[in-house]
């Protein structure tokens, strides 16, 4: 991953930003515009003669962005694994990111596919109602602690046809 260090930091007008890379001539000028808010490049030399820092995790790729990349393809193969997940994004977009990373993002497309947890176990209760008027004669029973509401165990059992 390539990095750049702002040369003249004192100065609010303008920006000159440089390669971390001591051997590459990659250098732009940039100054801001007379409306105080939007900035101009100037000119530059914008080409790398650096390869980067392969193998750096990529900050910028974090969980929500990676979720929103592989989304569709969760929801095609929900059996797809973080590290199929981590390989796709590397082959894709070249970047490296973390296996954690990658395991939120996945976590994050679940959710948005199938609901949460949470919302599933709020909806047991209704669940074993619709199960009741489908079936007539099945058994369908949901406990929970009273004072807590926490989900302690439910009962399905359907009538035989």
């Amino acid at each position: 991953m390539r990095r750049f260090e702002i040369l003249n930091q004192n100065d609010s007008t303008r920006l000159r930003l440089k390669c971390s890379e001591e051997e590459c001539e990659w250098l732009v000028f940039i100054s801001r515009n007379n409306d105080g808010h939007t900035m101009v490049l100037r000119h530059g030399n914008f080409q790398h003669s650096c390869e980067g820092k392969l193998g750096a995790d990529n900050t910028l790729c974090n969980a929500p962005w990676v979720a929103r990349e592989v989304e569709a393809l969760v929801r095609d193969v929900r059996a797809m694994t973080p590290k199929a997940i981590k390989t796709r994004m590397k082959t894709q977009y070249g970047v490296e990111i973390s296996y954690w990373t990658v395991w939120n993002a996945r976590q994050i497309c679940m959710e948005s596919i199938v609901g949460s947890y949470d919302q599933g176990y709020h909806d047991l209760p209704s669940l074993c109602v619709e199960i009741l008027k489908s079936n007539p004669g099945s058994i369908a029973k949901t406990w929970r602690q009273d004072d807590t509401l926490q989900w302690t165990g439910t009962l399905v059992a359907f009538k035989d046809l």
